[in-house]
């Protein structure tokens, strides 16, 4: 959800400046190092459990 919040912020404020093109490219990359540094506890994958 962080990726689409910045995503949509993007849109808004490039069409307030008058280019949403580079709005959504710039949002998208916010939103991607979002996830990234506050994604939801995301664990390594480590191979099958041995039960």
């Amino acid at each position: 959800m962080i990726i689409v919040g910045c995503l949509l912020v993007g849109v808004g404020v490039g069409m307030i400046a008058g280019n949403a093109g580079a709005g959504v490219l710039i949002g998208l990359g916010v939103g991607f190092l979002g996830e990234a540094w506050l994604g939801r506890g995301r664990k390594l994958y480590r191979g099958r459990s041995s039960d």
